[in-house]
């Protein structure tokens, strides 16, 4: 429920940039059920007008599998910072996290500022 809330406040917030295209297409490899199901309630209601759900492979689409990269190493920034770490994702990153930490902190100074 709170992916949803998100994501539809985004979607209210930047609908100038969304209602200027004449379509939009949500492109999603059908990972999870939840997700999927997730995505089609919050776009449909939100934006219905020329609206297009397309499958993705990771493999033919480079941009998702960065996209992907990204949020897995932003949730594990989060259960870093609540200290929910793995015992696995611990002994991959040093015992402070100062790789994570690094890492992420790379990206977010690549980070897009949001639309609008």
């Amino acid at each position: 429920m709170a992916m949803a809330r998100e994501l539809k406040t985004f979607i209210e917030e930047n609908q100038g940039f969304f209602f200027s295209n004449d379509r939009i297409a949500v492109y999603y490899d059908r990972g999870q059920h939840q997700i999927t199901n997730l995505l089609a309630s919050v776009f449909g209601t939100t934006l219905s007008g020329g609206l297009e759900f397309k499958s993705a492979s990771p493999v033919d689409y480079k941009l998702l599998q960065v996209a992907d990269h990204i949020c897995t190493l932003e949730l594990l920034d989060m259960k870093r910072r609540n200290k929910a770490l793995s015992r696995s994702e611990k002994q991959f990153f040093d015992r402070d996290s100062k790789e994570l930490v690094n890492i992420v902190k790379a990206i977010r100074k690549k980070q897009f500022a949001p639309i609008g």
